[in-house]
């Protein structure tokens, strides 16, 4: 079964950490500091049929960690979000910046 989006949504899912997992022991009132943002892969090329742009399966994102949307089916997790909730994007086919200090012109 597939799930399309309808709207401004687009269908994603979270990058794999590559770091080691480790175990730590917390106290049980430690709370982790929530990161405002989080870069997600995009799951797949059906977005809303509302959507300003087209985007591809496998673009990483920027978006708003607190807007994500999380459903289960059919024994399935879906994670959703609505476009106007993505910052940015990272084009892979762009070089990278050498610096971000300012230029002379700027």
């Amino acid at each position: 079964m597939i799930f399309k989006p309808l709207g401004r949504n687009i269908v994603i899912e979270f990058l794999e950490d590559e770091k080691e997992q480790e175990v730590v022991l917390l106290p049980s009132d430690y709370r982790p500091t929530e990161q405002p943002y989080e870069i997600v892969r995009v799951s797949s090329d059906w977005c809303g049929d509302r959507c300003q742009r087209s985007w591809e399966e496998g673009n990483h994102i920027v978006v708003e960690a607190h807007m994500i949307r999380q459903f289960g089916h059919a024994g399935g997790t879906y994670y959703v979000i609505s476009e106007n909730h993505v910052i940015g994007h990272f084009d892979e086919s762009a070089e990278e910046p050498t610096s971000n200090a300012p230029t002379e012109n700027e």
